[in-house]
Protein backbone atom coordinates (compact mmCIF):
# COMPACT_ATOMS: atom_id res chain seq x y z
CA UNK A 1 0.00 0.00 0.00
CA UNK A 2 1.47 3.01 -1.30
CA UNK A 3 1.52 6.30 1.72
CA UNK A 4 -2.34 7.83 1.36
CA UNK A 5 -1.31 10.57 3.36
CA UNK A 6 1.16 11.46 1.20
CA UNK A 7 0.86 13.60 -1.89
CA UNK A 8 2.59 11.72 -4.64
CA UNK A 9 4.42 14.34 -7.35
CA UNK A 10 3.80 13.74 -10.81
CA UNK A 11 7.46 12.38 -12.49
CA UNK A 12 8.58 14.78 -15.26
CA UNK A 13 12.21 13.91 -15.72
CA UNK A 14 12.87 13.31 -19.90
CA UNK A 15 15.72 11.36 -20.65
CA UNK A 16 16.64 7.93 -22.10
CA UNK A 17 15.24 5.54 -19.61
CA UNK A 18 14.29 2.04 -20.88
CA UNK A 19 11.41 2.44 -18.13
CA UNK A 20 9.99 4.02 -15.38
CA UNK A 21 9.73 1.77 -12.37
CA UNK A 22 12.46 2.41 -9.70
CA UNK A 23 12.90 5.97 -10.59
CA UNK A 24 8.64 6.42 -9.51
CA UNK A 25 9.11 3.98 -6.54
CA UNK A 26 11.76 5.53 -4.80
CA UNK A 27 13.53 8.78 -7.05
CA UNK A 28 15.53 9.83 -9.87
CA UNK A 29 17.98 7.74 -10.07
CA UNK A 30 20.25 5.46 -8.17
CA UNK A 31 23.74 4.42 -9.87
CA UNK A 32 25.78 2.08 -8.75
CA UNK A 33 28.86 4.25 -11.12
CA UNK A 34 27.95 6.63 -8.30
CA UNK A 35 30.38 6.11 -5.32
CA UNK A 36 29.14 7.29 -2.39
CA UNK A 37 31.44 10.12 -1.68
CA UNK A 38 30.74 11.39 -4.92
CA UNK A 39 26.75 11.57 -3.93
CA UNK A 40 27.43 14.07 -0.79
CA UNK A 41 30.01 16.17 -3.73
CA UNK A 42 26.85 16.45 -6.27
CA UNK A 43 24.64 17.25 -3.14
CA UNK A 44 27.12 19.86 -2.06
CA UNK A 45 27.23 21.12 -5.55
CA UNK A 46 23.47 21.35 -5.75
CA UNK A 47 23.05 23.19 -2.93
CA UNK A 48 26.16 25.71 -3.45
CA UNK A 49 23.86 26.75 -6.30
CA UNK A 50 20.34 26.41 -4.90
CA UNK A 51 20.55 26.88 -0.80
CA UNK A 52 18.00 24.40 0.39
CA UNK A 53 14.39 26.29 0.83
CA UNK A 54 14.98 28.56 -2.45
CA UNK A 55 12.22 26.45 -3.90
CA UNK A 56 10.00 24.05 -2.63
CA UNK A 57 7.56 21.83 -3.87
CA UNK A 58 3.03 23.24 -3.81
CA UNK A 59 1.78 21.65 -1.57
CA UNK A 60 -1.22 22.50 -3.04
CA UNK A 61 -0.50 20.43 -6.59
CA UNK A 62 1.24 17.83 -7.46
CA UNK A 63 3.70 19.45 -9.58
CA UNK A 64 7.57 18.16 -8.74
CA UNK A 65 10.09 21.38 -7.93
CA UNK A 66 11.56 22.16 -11.48
CA UNK A 67 14.92 23.56 -10.27
CA UNK A 68 17.34 24.29 -12.65
CA UNK A 69 21.11 24.93 -11.69
CA UNK A 70 24.43 25.53 -13.55
CA UNK A 71 27.61 23.84 -13.17
CA UNK A 72 30.87 25.54 -14.41
CA UNK A 73 33.57 23.68 -16.42
CA UNK A 74 36.97 25.31 -14.28
CA UNK A 75 38.68 24.08 -17.22
CA UNK A 76 41.98 26.16 -16.06
CA UNK A 77 41.82 25.59 -12.23
CA UNK A 78 41.28 21.58 -13.18
CA UNK A 79 44.41 22.07 -15.47
CA UNK A 80 46.18 23.03 -13.26
CA UNK A 81 45.68 20.42 -10.20
CA UNK A 82 45.43 17.15 -12.61
CA UNK A 83 46.54 18.09 -16.05
CA UNK A 84 49.72 20.20 -16.17
CA UNK A 85 52.95 18.72 -16.50
CA UNK A 86 55.12 21.32 -17.06
CA UNK A 87 55.01 23.38 -13.68
CA UNK A 88 56.69 21.14 -11.46
CA UNK A 89 59.38 20.20 -14.27
CA UNK A 90 60.69 23.64 -15.34
CA UNK A 91 60.12 25.03 -11.64
CA UNK A 92 62.70 22.45 -11.00
CA UNK A 93 65.17 22.68 -13.80
CA UNK A 94 68.76 24.10 -12.58
CA UNK A 95 69.56 25.37 -15.86
CA UNK A 96 66.55 27.66 -16.36
CA UNK A 97 67.29 31.17 -14.20
CA UNK A 98 64.55 31.53 -12.03
CA UNK A 99 63.38 34.83 -13.53
CA UNK A 100 62.64 33.05 -16.83
CA UNK A 101 60.77 29.98 -15.50
CA UNK A 102 57.43 31.72 -15.49
CA UNK A 103 57.57 32.60 -18.75
CA UNK A 104 58.54 29.72 -20.17
CA UNK A 105 55.86 28.03 -18.16
CA UNK A 106 53.27 29.94 -19.83
CA UNK A 107 55.01 29.22 -23.54
CA UNK A 108 54.31 25.60 -22.85
CA UNK A 109 50.67 26.10 -21.45
CA UNK A 110 49.81 28.01 -24.38
CA UNK A 111 50.02 24.92 -26.74
CA UNK A 112 48.97 22.23 -23.86
CA UNK A 113 46.20 24.04 -22.31
CA UNK A 114 43.47 23.39 -24.90
CA UNK A 115 43.30 23.17 -28.98
CA UNK A 116 42.10 26.63 -28.72
CA UNK A 117 44.59 29.87 -30.34
CA UNK A 118 47.68 28.86 -28.55
CA UNK A 119 48.48 32.81 -28.63
CA UNK A 120 46.24 33.60 -26.31
CA UNK A 121 47.31 33.62 -22.72
CA UNK A 122 44.99 31.79 -20.88
CA UNK A 123 46.47 32.19 -17.28
CA UNK A 124 47.18 35.81 -17.37
CA UNK A 125 45.47 36.19 -14.21
CA UNK A 126 48.44 34.24 -12.12
CA UNK A 127 50.77 36.67 -12.87
CA UNK A 128 49.06 39.34 -10.38
CA UNK A 129 48.63 36.77 -7.23
CA UNK A 130 51.97 34.83 -7.32
CA UNK A 131 55.82 36.75 -7.80
CA UNK A 132 56.97 33.62 -9.29
CA UNK A 133 56.67 29.93 -10.23
CA UNK A 134 57.97 28.17 -7.09
CA UNK A 135 55.20 30.30 -5.40
CA UNK A 136 52.56 28.75 -8.00
CA UNK A 137 53.34 25.35 -7.48
CA UNK A 138 53.06 25.14 -3.85
CA UNK A 139 49.86 26.73 -4.15
CA UNK A 140 48.85 24.05 -6.50
CA UNK A 141 50.50 21.12 -4.67
CA UNK A 142 48.27 22.09 -1.00
CA UNK A 143 45.25 22.30 -2.97
CA UNK A 144 45.89 18.63 -4.91
CA UNK A 145 46.25 17.82 -1.49
CA UNK A 146 42.69 17.23 -1.14
CA UNK A 147 41.90 15.58 -3.78
CA UNK A 148 39.73 12.46 -3.14
CA UNK A 149 39.82 9.17 -3.96
CA UNK A 150 43.49 9.73 -5.23
CA UNK A 151 44.31 6.22 -6.24
CA UNK A 152 41.76 6.05 -9.14
CA UNK A 153 43.33 6.98 -12.31
CA UNK A 154 39.87 8.67 -14.13
CA UNK A 155 40.69 11.27 -16.29
CA UNK A 156 41.10 15.07 -15.52
CA UNK A 157 38.00 16.59 -15.69
CA UNK A 158 36.51 13.59 -13.48
CA UNK A 159 38.75 14.58 -10.34
CA UNK A 160 37.46 15.61 -7.29
CA UNK A 161 38.24 18.08 -4.30
CA UNK A 162 37.27 17.70 -0.64
CA UNK A 163 34.95 20.36 -0.57
CA UNK A 164 35.42 22.96 2.07
CA UNK A 165 34.22 26.32 0.34
CA UNK A 166 32.78 27.16 -2.77
CA UNK A 167 35.64 27.64 -5.19
CA UNK A 168 36.79 23.87 -4.31
CA UNK A 169 33.47 22.36 -6.15
CA UNK A 170 34.73 20.80 -9.37
CA UNK A 171 31.40 19.59 -10.91
CA UNK A 172 31.99 16.27 -13.24
CA UNK A 173 32.36 16.46 -17.08
CA UNK A 174 33.54 15.15 -20.25
CA UNK A 175 35.57 16.77 -22.61
CA UNK A 176 36.24 15.88 -26.24
CA UNK A 177 37.46 17.69 -28.99
CA UNK A 178 37.34 21.24 -27.19
CA UNK A 179 33.67 20.66 -26.13
CA UNK A 180 32.72 20.23 -22.49
CA UNK A 181 29.65 18.73 -21.79
CA UNK A 182 28.28 17.64 -17.75
CA UNK A 183 28.55 14.22 -17.19
CA UNK A 184 26.19 11.66 -15.19
CA UNK A 185 28.13 9.00 -14.43
CA UNK A 186 29.87 9.90 -11.96
CA UNK A 187 27.37 13.13 -10.69
CA UNK A 188 24.65 10.24 -10.98
CA UNK A 189 21.55 12.31 -9.67
CA UNK A 190 21.76 10.44 -6.12
CA UNK A 191 23.17 13.75 -4.54
CA UNK A 192 20.45 16.10 -6.64
CA UNK A 193 17.79 12.90 -4.19
CA UNK A 194 19.38 14.02 -1.21
CA UNK A 195 19.47 17.28 -1.85
CA UNK A 196 15.42 17.22 -2.28
CA UNK A 197 15.17 15.16 0.91
CA UNK A 198 16.96 18.01 2.92
CA UNK A 199 15.20 20.53 0.94
CA UNK A 200 11.63 18.73 2.48
CA UNK A 201 12.80 18.27 5.53
CA UNK A 202 11.29 20.25 8.56
CA UNK A 203 15.46 21.32 9.42
CA UNK A 204 16.24 22.52 5.59
CA UNK A 205 16.73 26.21 7.71
CA UNK A 206 19.17 24.81 9.82
CA UNK A 207 21.06 22.25 7.83
CA UNK A 208 21.72 24.92 5.23
CA UNK A 209 23.02 27.38 7.80
CA UNK A 210 25.08 24.94 8.94
CA UNK A 211 26.61 23.89 5.58
CA UNK A 212 27.22 27.38 4.84
CA UNK A 213 29.12 27.69 8.33
CA UNK A 214 31.21 24.26 7.42
CA UNK A 215 31.43 23.36 4.47
CA UNK A 216 30.54 26.12 2.06
CA UNK A 217 32.17 29.55 3.76
CA UNK A 218 35.09 31.34 1.99
CA UNK A 219 37.20 31.33 4.66
CA UNK A 220 39.13 28.04 4.86
CA UNK A 221 42.63 28.29 3.83
CA UNK A 222 42.08 24.96 1.25
CA UNK A 223 39.42 27.39 -0.70
CA UNK A 224 41.37 30.71 -0.14
CA UNK A 225 44.16 29.16 -1.89
CA UNK A 226 41.73 27.19 -4.61
CA UNK A 227 40.37 30.88 -5.16
CA UNK A 228 43.72 32.40 -6.49
CA UNK A 229 43.96 29.67 -8.75
CA UNK A 230 40.55 30.30 -10.33
CA UNK A 231 39.83 32.94 -12.78
CA UNK A 232 37.11 35.35 -12.50
CA UNK A 233 35.80 34.66 -15.48
CA UNK A 234 35.30 31.23 -17.12
CA UNK A 235 35.24 29.46 -20.44
CA UNK A 236 31.34 28.17 -20.18
CA UNK A 237 29.11 26.63 -18.02
CA UNK A 238 26.35 24.07 -18.49
CA UNK A 239 22.79 23.85 -17.01
CA UNK A 240 21.04 21.20 -16.02
CA UNK A 241 17.77 20.07 -14.49
CA UNK A 242 17.72 18.25 -11.03
CA UNK A 243 15.82 14.66 -10.31
CA UNK A 244 13.02 12.93 -9.10
CA UNK A 245 11.73 12.57 -5.82
CA UNK A 246 8.02 11.33 -5.32
CA UNK A 247 6.72 12.64 -2.20
CA UNK A 248 6.63 15.81 -0.30
CA UNK A 249 6.76 13.95 3.24
CA UNK A 250 8.35 11.37 4.33
CA UNK A 251 10.22 10.43 7.89
CA UNK A 252 13.12 9.68 6.14
CA UNK A 253 13.83 13.03 5.76
CA UNK A 254 13.83 14.50 8.84
CA UNK A 255 16.33 12.17 10.08
CA UNK A 256 18.76 12.44 6.75
CA UNK A 257 18.47 15.95 7.71
CA UNK A 258 19.12 15.63 11.45
CA UNK A 259 22.27 13.23 10.74
CA UNK A 260 23.71 16.10 8.88
CA UNK A 261 23.17 18.50 11.60
CA UNK A 262 24.63 16.59 14.35
CA UNK A 263 27.72 15.78 12.20
CA UNK A 264 28.31 19.46 10.90
CA UNK A 265 27.83 20.28 14.55
CA UNK A 266 31.28 18.56 15.74
CA UNK A 267 32.78 22.12 16.00
CA UNK A 268 36.33 20.88 17.31
CA UNK A 269 37.02 19.28 13.57
CA UNK A 270 37.17 21.73 10.44
CA UNK A 271 35.69 20.55 7.65
CA UNK A 272 37.71 18.66 5.37
CA UNK A 273 37.39 16.19 8.33
CA UNK A 274 33.72 15.87 8.48
CA UNK A 275 33.20 14.98 5.05
CA UNK A 276 34.16 11.24 5.39
CA UNK A 277 31.55 10.59 8.84
CA UNK A 278 29.08 12.64 6.23
CA UNK A 279 29.38 11.06 2.82
CA UNK A 280 28.87 7.31 5.14
CA UNK A 281 25.85 8.64 7.43
CA UNK A 282 24.17 9.90 4.09
CA UNK A 283 24.87 6.57 2.08
CA UNK A 284 23.47 4.63 5.27
CA UNK A 285 19.79 7.50 5.39
CA UNK A 286 19.70 6.37 1.88
CA UNK A 287 19.91 2.58 2.39
CA UNK A 288 17.31 2.81 5.29
CA UNK A 289 15.35 5.11 2.94
CA UNK A 290 14.95 2.31 0.54
CA UNK A 291 14.36 -0.21 2.66
CA UNK A 292 11.11 1.74 3.88
CA UNK A 293 9.55 2.59 0.58
CA UNK A 294 9.73 -0.98 -0.11
CA UNK A 295 7.84 -1.38 3.27
CA UNK A 296 5.73 0.64 2.22
CA UNK A 297 5.24 -0.91 -1.35
CA UNK A 298 4.57 -4.08 0.07
CA UNK A 299 2.66 -3.21 2.52
CA UNK A 300 4.92 -4.93 5.31
CA UNK A 301 4.25 -4.59 8.62
CA UNK A 302 7.48 -3.34 9.32
CA UNK A 303 10.75 -2.02 8.13
CA UNK A 304 13.29 -5.07 7.93
CA UNK A 305 16.25 -4.47 10.28
CA UNK A 306 19.95 -4.42 9.38
CA UNK A 307 22.14 -7.39 11.29
CA UNK A 308 25.14 -6.07 11.72
CA UNK A 309 28.57 -8.79 12.10
CA UNK A 310 30.65 -6.44 14.61
CA UNK A 311 33.35 -9.86 15.09
CA UNK A 312 35.21 -9.48 11.34
CA UNK A 313 33.38 -12.51 10.07
CA UNK A 314 34.78 -14.74 12.86
CA UNK A 315 31.46 -15.85 14.62
CA UNK A 316 29.48 -18.61 11.94
CA UNK A 317 26.77 -18.27 12.76
CA UNK A 318 26.51 -14.63 13.21
CA UNK A 319 28.24 -14.13 9.62
CA UNK A 320 25.86 -16.64 7.93
CA UNK A 321 22.72 -14.29 9.36
CA UNK A 322 24.36 -11.14 8.33
CA UNK A 323 24.92 -12.99 4.91
CA UNK A 324 21.23 -13.91 4.77
CA UNK A 325 20.15 -10.68 5.89
CA UNK A 326 21.76 -8.81 3.22
CA UNK A 327 20.17 -11.02 0.48
CA UNK A 328 16.53 -10.18 2.34
CA UNK A 329 16.79 -7.16 1.88
CA UNK A 330 17.75 -7.29 -1.85
CA UNK A 331 14.73 -9.69 -2.17
CA UNK A 332 12.72 -7.04 -0.35
CA UNK A 333 13.74 -4.65 -3.42
CA UNK A 334 12.48 -7.12 -6.11
CA UNK A 335 9.31 -7.83 -4.21
CA UNK A 336 8.49 -4.23 -4.29
CA UNK A 337 9.44 -4.24 -7.58
CA UNK A 338 6.66 -6.63 -8.14
CA UNK A 339 4.06 -4.99 -6.46
CA UNK A 340 4.48 -1.85 -7.55
CA UNK A 341 4.20 -3.01 -10.85
CA UNK A 342 1.23 -5.30 -10.16
CA UNK A 343 -0.56 -2.68 -8.07
CA UNK A 344 -0.10 0.00 -10.97
CA UNK A 345 -1.14 -2.15 -13.79
CA UNK A 346 -4.33 -4.17 -12.05
CA UNK A 347 -5.80 -1.14 -11.59
CA UNK A 348 -5.45 0.08 -15.15
CA UNK A 349 -9.03 -0.34 -17.37
CA UNK A 350 -6.99 -1.23 -20.91
CA UNK A 351 -5.08 -3.92 -18.92
CA UNK A 352 -8.47 -5.13 -17.89
CA UNK A 353 -9.43 -5.11 -21.50
CA UNK A 354 -6.23 -6.76 -22.45
CA UNK A 355 -7.03 -9.86 -20.46
CA UNK A 356 -10.19 -9.90 -21.11
CA UNK A 357 -9.09 -10.38 -24.93
CA UNK A 358 -6.22 -12.72 -23.66
CA UNK A 359 -4.08 -10.33 -26.22
CA UNK A 360 -0.27 -10.27 -25.42
CA UNK A 361 0.52 -7.65 -27.81
CA UNK A 362 -2.07 -5.48 -26.43
CA UNK A 363 -1.04 -6.38 -22.60
CA UNK A 364 2.40 -5.32 -24.09
CA UNK A 365 1.09 -1.86 -25.17
CA UNK A 366 -0.71 -1.41 -21.99
CA UNK A 367 2.92 -2.17 -20.08
CA UNK A 368 4.62 0.12 -22.51
CA UNK A 369 2.56 2.80 -21.93
CA UNK A 370 2.33 2.63 -18.22
CA UNK A 371 5.86 2.50 -17.55
CA UNK A 372 6.88 4.62 -20.34
CA UNK A 373 9.56 2.28 -22.42
CA UNK A 374 11.09 3.95 -24.91
CA UNK A 375 12.30 0.95 -26.20
CA UNK A 376 8.62 0.68 -28.21
CA UNK A 377 6.47 -2.45 -29.28
CA UNK A 378 8.61 -3.64 -32.06
CA UNK A 379 8.21 -7.39 -30.61
CA UNK A 380 5.54 -9.54 -31.61
CA UNK A 381 3.65 -11.23 -28.51
CA UNK A 382 1.19 -13.25 -30.72
CA UNK A 383 0.22 -16.49 -29.00
CA UNK A 384 1.89 -14.95 -25.46
CA UNK A 385 -0.68 -15.00 -22.55
CA UNK A 386 -0.45 -11.46 -20.85
CA UNK A 387 0.65 -13.10 -17.43
CA UNK A 388 3.58 -14.26 -19.55
CA UNK A 389 4.12 -10.49 -20.94
CA UNK A 390 3.44 -8.94 -17.32
CA UNK A 391 5.61 -11.73 -15.72
CA UNK A 392 8.21 -11.02 -18.48
CA UNK A 393 8.16 -7.28 -17.88
CA UNK A 394 8.65 -7.97 -14.20
CA UNK A 395 11.79 -9.54 -14.58
CA UNK A 396 13.37 -7.22 -17.13
CA UNK A 397 12.66 -4.30 -14.26
CA UNK A 398 14.23 -6.47 -11.40
CA UNK A 399 17.37 -7.31 -12.88
CA UNK A 400 18.06 -4.37 -14.99
CA UNK A 401 21.78 -3.12 -14.62
CA UNK A 402 21.08 0.77 -14.05
CA UNK A 403 18.20 2.37 -12.00
CA UNK A 404 17.98 -0.64 -9.66
CA UNK A 405 18.06 -0.73 -6.16
CA UNK A 406 18.38 -4.28 -5.74
CA UNK A 407 22.12 -3.67 -6.74
CA UNK A 408 22.05 -0.08 -5.70
CA UNK A 409 21.91 -1.68 -1.85
CA UNK A 410 25.02 -3.61 -2.68
CA UNK A 411 27.58 -0.69 -4.17
CA UNK A 412 26.52 1.82 -1.61
CA UNK A 413 26.63 -0.63 1.80
CA UNK A 414 30.39 -1.84 0.58
CA UNK A 415 31.36 1.72 0.09
CA UNK A 416 30.07 3.36 3.09
CA UNK A 417 31.44 0.61 5.55
CA UNK A 418 28.62 -1.14 6.72
CA UNK A 419 29.20 -4.41 4.06
CA UNK A 420 32.17 -6.28 3.68
CA UNK A 421 33.08 -9.02 0.92
CA UNK A 422 35.80 -12.10 1.39
CA UNK A 423 36.85 -14.47 -1.02
CA UNK A 424 35.22 -17.55 0.05
CA UNK A 425 33.13 -16.42 2.80
CA UNK A 426 30.73 -14.47 0.71
CA UNK A 427 29.17 -10.93 0.89
CA UNK A 428 26.92 -9.81 4.49
CA UNK A 429 26.73 -6.86 6.41
CA UNK A 430 29.62 -6.05 8.62
CA UNK A 431 30.95 -2.18 9.59
CA UNK A 432 34.37 -0.76 9.52
CA UNK A 433 36.03 1.52 11.86
CA UNK A 434 34.97 4.62 9.98
CA UNK A 435 31.41 3.84 9.86
CA UNK A 436 31.90 3.12 13.93
CA UNK A 437 33.42 6.32 13.99
CA UNK A 438 30.62 8.66 11.84
CA UNK A 439 27.55 6.87 14.28
CA UNK A 440 29.48 8.44 17.10
CA UNK A 441 29.75 11.81 15.79
CA UNK A 442 25.65 11.03 14.66
CA UNK A 443 24.75 9.79 18.33
CA UNK A 444 26.54 10.88 20.52
CA UNK A 445 26.37 14.36 21.79
CA UNK A 446 27.44 13.65 25.32
CA UNK A 447 29.14 10.84 27.03
CA UNK A 448 26.37 8.26 27.17
CA UNK A 449 26.25 3.97 28.29
CA UNK A 450 27.58 1.41 26.05
CA UNK A 451 23.68 0.19 26.01
CA UNK A 452 21.84 3.28 25.22
CA UNK A 453 24.09 4.08 22.23
CA UNK A 454 23.25 0.85 20.77
CA UNK A 455 19.62 1.32 21.11
CA UNK A 456 20.02 4.77 19.79
CA UNK A 457 21.61 2.84 16.76
CA UNK A 458 18.43 0.26 16.71
CA UNK A 459 15.96 3.24 17.29
CA UNK A 460 17.37 5.79 14.57
CA UNK A 461 18.97 3.49 11.87
CA UNK A 462 17.39 -0.12 12.13
CA UNK A 463 20.73 -1.81 12.88
CA UNK A 464 20.66 -4.95 15.32
CA UNK A 465 24.35 -5.18 17.05
CA UNK A 466 23.64 -6.72 20.26
CA UNK A 467 20.73 -9.08 22.16
CA UNK A 468 18.60 -6.32 23.22
CA UNK A 469 17.90 -5.18 19.97
CA UNK A 470 17.44 -8.69 18.56
CA UNK A 471 14.75 -9.43 21.05
CA UNK A 472 12.74 -6.28 19.97
CA UNK A 473 13.84 -6.68 16.02
CA UNK A 474 12.92 -10.68 16.11
CA UNK A 475 9.88 -12.33 17.14
CA UNK A 476 12.32 -15.31 17.24
CA UNK A 477 15.76 -14.28 17.15
CA UNK A 478 17.50 -15.78 14.22
CA UNK A 479 20.57 -17.36 15.88
CA UNK A 480 21.46 -17.94 19.62
CA UNK A 481 21.65 -14.96 22.33
CA UNK A 482 25.26 -16.16 22.86
CA UNK A 483 26.37 -14.48 19.14
CA UNK A 484 24.36 -11.12 19.72
CA UNK A 485 26.57 -11.20 22.80
CA UNK A 486 29.89 -11.84 21.53
CA UNK A 487 28.80 -9.02 18.70
CA UNK A 488 28.64 -6.46 21.41
CA UNK A 489 31.55 -7.62 23.37
CA UNK A 490 33.57 -7.75 19.77
CA UNK A 491 31.61 -4.16 19.54
CA UNK A 492 33.29 -2.51 22.50
CA UNK A 493 36.76 -3.72 22.26
CA UNK A 494 36.87 -2.48 18.74
CA UNK A 495 35.52 0.94 19.89
CA UNK A 496 38.02 0.95 22.73
CA UNK A 497 40.87 0.76 20.32
CA UNK A 498 39.42 3.81 18.56
CA UNK A 499 39.33 5.47 21.90
CA UNK A 500 35.37 6.00 21.89
CA UNK A 501 34.22 3.46 24.90
CA UNK A 502 35.57 3.32 28.29
CA UNK A 503 34.64 1.24 31.04
CA UNK A 504 34.01 2.62 34.57
CA UNK A 505 33.04 -1.13 35.95
CA UNK A 506 32.40 -4.67 34.87
CA UNK A 507 28.50 -3.65 34.17
CA UNK A 508 28.82 -0.21 33.06
CA UNK A 509 30.54 1.18 29.50
CA UNK A 510 30.06 4.35 28.14
CA UNK A 511 30.60 5.77 24.42
CA UNK A 512 32.35 9.00 24.33
CA UNK A 513 32.48 11.62 21.42
CA UNK A 514 36.01 12.99 21.27
CA UNK A 515 35.34 15.49 18.90
CA UNK A 516 32.67 17.55 19.79
CA UNK A 517 33.31 20.70 22.13
CA UNK A 518 31.58 20.07 25.73
CA UNK A 519 30.33 23.85 25.13
CA UNK A 520 28.52 22.65 22.22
Amino acid sequence: MELQSQKKLHFHIKSNLDMRVQEEMYGHRLNTDQEGYMILLEALTVINKVPLGTKMPDPTSRSHERIHYTLPYKQRVRYLLFKDQHLAKINNDPLLAQDNKWEAWKRKTKNHFTSLSSLEDHFHYLDEKFDDLDELLQAVRLVQSMELDVMNKRRWTSKFLCITGPDMILPDFREAKGNWTADRRFFGRGGELVYLMLNRSDQRNEVQKLIQERLLGCNDPYNKMAKSLSPTDSFGSSTTEIGYLPYIHHKSYNRLARSWIKILEQKLLTGSHLFDPLFRITGLNLILYLAERSKEITDRSRVEPFLIDLTDGNNYQLRQAARNNLNLHRDLQNDAVKSFITNKIESDKDWETACYMEDGNKAAEVIYKLFDCNVGNSRSYDGISHDEVLKSFINKAQRRSHNNANRYILSLSKQIGICTSRGSLGTWFAMDDLMIIALVMAEVADTIELGEFLAKLYETYNLVIGPTEARKAYPKIPISNKCFEENLSAMEKRMTKLALTKRLSDDCAFVINPFRSQNA
